[in-house]
């Protein structure tokens, strides 16, 4: 079995299309050595950099990593088509309406600006010439659980 970041996916989708278990684990780069890495960046091989919160609420019927699947599950389809290497995700991010909630975590604007702006310069600087963030995360400024007057929810 694979040694991957999350072996019940990998489980899973080898069980349902063997082929496509094995092109998400050879694209993510936290799988792979720098040496594997260095050729594919060389070859043109785009870089995807999955940005869903680890941490952030999404009522009670979601976990709270929900906007990680979604973004790595995203990432994951995007490599399919493209051949991109993935990233690992990033799980913190801006989401200051959401902190009253217990176990969400909200970074500061300038932070989460910052954190991104320099993950993505890394990446430029090993060899990829196109870098793009994959995220679920919507505009909504009021958590799921708190609906805005007047809305329909």
């Amino acid at each position: 079995m694979f040694n991957c970041r999350y072996p019940q996916i990998t489980r899973i989708s080898m069980l349902m299309r063997p082929d496509l278990a094995t092109l998400a684990f050879m694209t993510r780069i936290a799988n792979l050595s720098w040496d594997r890495i260095e050729p594919l960046l060389a070859a043109g091989a785009p870089a995807i950099l999955p940005i869903g919160a680890g941490a952030k609420e999404h009522g009670l019927h979601l976990p709270m990593n929900a906007d990680e699947v979604q973004a790595l599950w995203l990432a994951g389809k995007l490599a399919e088509k493209t051949g991109a290497l993935i990233w690992p995700a990033v799980t913190y991010g801006f989401y200051p309406a959401f902190t009253d909630f217990p176990g969400s975590i909200s970074l500061s604007r300038a932070t989460f600006v910052t954190l991104i702006r320099e993950i993505v310069t890394g990446i430029k600087q090993h060899g990829a010439r196109r870098c793009s963030c994959s995220t679920p995360a919507s505009r909504r400024l009021l958590p799921s659980a708190k609906p805005s007057p007047g809305s329909k929810v």
